[in-house]
């Protein structure tokens, strides 16, 4: 049963993007690279002072905290030689598996936690 509990952590939020990027692939009312005033699509990720003058409302007056972490993270990836590569590595694996390695040592401390309140060694 333990088991089930280190899997969901993965497989809920991989189900959770599949389906989001499956119904926007299928169901997007606008073309995915048309710029777009009403909605982002590819032309925001392309362009992203495009999407920050149309499509961000609450996050304006954060700009200027926002901007050196974001424009810094991509000057990060595309340093490495292959921003796309390094992309992947880190944020699509990297940063996950760090994360997940951190929640399984948690529940692995809690469980034992639990053990040494219940009297077992």
């Amino acid at each position: 049963m333990r088991w089930i509990l280190f899997l969901l952590p993965i497989v809920i939020p991989v189900m959770i993007l599949v389906s989001i990027n499956e119904y926007a692939r299928y169901y997007s009312r606008t073309p995915y690279l048309k710029a777009d005033p009403e909605h982002c699509s590819w032309a925001c990720h392309n362009n992203t002072n495009y999407c920050k003058n149309h499509h961000v409302n609450f996050l304006k007056p954060y700009f200027h905290q926002i901007d050196p972490f974001y424009f810094g993270m991509i000057q990060f990836l595309k340093s490495c030689g292959d921003y796309k590569g390094a992309n992947i590595v880190i944020l699509v694996f990297g940063w996950p598996v760090a994360m997940y390695g951190l929640l399984v040592g948690s529940m692995l401390l809690q469980f034992k936690i639990d053990r040494i309140k219940k009297g077992k060694p």
